[in-house]
C-alpha cells in the first residue's frame, strides 16, 4: 500500500505532467487543491480547482476537454456544464471536469482527477482558505486526520464524497478523537 506521502508526490507528478500544461496552453487560471496539496492522500484522487475569469472560460474548458481525450491514460472524461448545480461539499456554483486517468493499464492504478471550475470570487476564497486550512496543519492533527480517512474508506479505499472535508472541519474545530471524528462521520 502507498502512503500518504507516496500518493502526494505521484499527484503532484501527474498534476504537473499531464493536468497543469494543458490547462496552462488554453489560459485556464489553477491549482492544485484537496489531499493532494495538503499531504492528506490516501487513495488516488486529484482534485483541481480552475479559475472562470470570463464568458471564454467554458469555451477554453471544452478545448481543454478535447485536448484531455487525446493524452495516452486517459480513459474516461465527462462534463457537467451546469452553472446552477450546487454540490455542498464543492463550495458554491461550478462546472465539473471528471478525468480517469491510468498509466499502467492496470484499472486498480487508476486515478481519479476531479477539476471544479469557480467564479473567480469563489476561486480565490478558495485559494485563500486552502491556504489557512494547510497553514493549521501540524503534525499530531495530519495523523489525526489520516487515521480518520483510513478508517472512514471504502473497502476498495476510496472516500464517500465529502467525507474528508467534514474531516479537515472537525480537526479544525479542535475536534480531535479519531473515534469521536470517525463515530460522528459513521451515521
Amino acid at each position: 500500500m502507498e502512503t500518504h506521502t507516496q500518493l502526494s508526490q505521484k499527484a503532484r507528478e501527474i498534476f504537473s505532467r499531464i493536468i497543469s500544461p494543458v490547462l496552462v496552453r488554453h489560459d485556464l487560471g489553477h491549482h492544485l487543491a484537496g489531499s493532494a496539496s495538503y499531504d492528506l492522500m490516501t487513495w488516488k484522487d486529484i482534485d483541481v480547482h480552475i479559475r472562470a475569469q470570463d464568458d471564454e472560460t467554458f469555451l477554453k474548458i471544452k478545448e481543454a476537454t478535447s485536448e484531455f481525450m487525446k493524452i495516452p491514460g486517459i480513459w474516461s472524461v465527462w462534463f457537467k456544464d451546469n452553472w446552477e448545480l450546487i454540490d455542498p461539499n464543492a463550495g458554491g456554483p461550478r462546472i465539473y471536469l471528471g478525468l480517469r486517468y491510468c498509466e499502467s493499464g492496470d484499472i486498480k492504478d487508476t486515478w481519479k482527477i476531479d477539476c471544479s471550475l469557480f467564479p473567480c470570487e469563489v476561486y480565490e476564497e478558495k485559494i485563500k482558505s486552502d491556504k489557512r486550512f494547510e497553514n493549521s496543519l501540524t503534525d499530531e492533527s495530519r495523523s489525526i486526520i489520516l487515521e480518520a480517512k483510513h478508517r472512514l474508506a471504502n473497502p476498495n479505499g476510496d472516500m464517500p464524497v465529502g467525507v474528508s472535508s467534514k474531516i479537515y472541519e472537525l480537526v479544525q474545530t479542535g475536534l480531535s478523537d479519531v473515534e469521536a471524528i470517525v463515530a460522528k462521520l459513521s451515521k
